[in-house]
């Protein structure tokens, strides 16, 4: 008999989520090898997925062409950094030669001040950034919304998988 690995072990988020009004409702899963980064991804569906139409500062129901959905996502990266070292991105620290070098009023002590500035100068910097949070979380979590950038988090649980399941194929 054939057997099918259906589970891998680990940390397996479960997103459900809408879009528009509510409608489409649909549920993803990813398995993830640590409860951190299940965690991690966790607190970023339930604050950065959230719809923009509740005044949370999420980007779900945004306008697809919105610049505010990126400006939103960086935000939250440099509030949440852990998610980009866990996937080994560079983080603020990084970045500080670039900035220094790029403002006359950087140093080694005010960088950080200038981040949202050098974001503004520099945007195609942090593609990578985007690119995690949409690509690698948001598209496999809650899928792509037919008119807007995100689909909207409805809800979220966290199993934990001991061992690798397999399916037998009986016919």
């Amino acid at each position: 008999m054939n057997k099918k690995l259906m589970f891998k072990k680990g940390y397996m988020l479960e997103v459900s989520s809408w879009e528009n009004d509510g409608d489409n409702s649909k549920t993803e899963s990813v398995i993830f090898d640590t409860k951190e980064e299940a965690a991690l991804v966790n607190h970023m569906c339930k604050t950065l997925f959230q719809s923009y139409d509740n005044k949370v500062q999420g980007i779900g129901n945004l306008d697809e062409y919105s610049k505010t959905a990126k400006y939103t996502i960086f935000n939250y990266l440099v509030d949440n950094q852990e998610i980009l070292k866990i996937n080994n991105l560079k983080t603020i620290p990084d970045f500080k030669e670039k900035i220094i070098s790029s403002f006359d009023e950087a140093n080694e002590e005010n960088y950080f001040e200038y981040i949202y500035d050098y974001f503004d100068k520099s945007p195609r910097s942090f593609d990578d950034w985007l690119d995690l949070v949409m690509e690698t979380y948001n598209s496999a979590l809650l899928g792509y919304s037919e008119y807007y950038y995100s689909r909207v988090y409805d809800s979220s649980k966290i199993y934990y998988i001991k061992e690798d399941i397999y399916f037998e194929e009986i016919v």
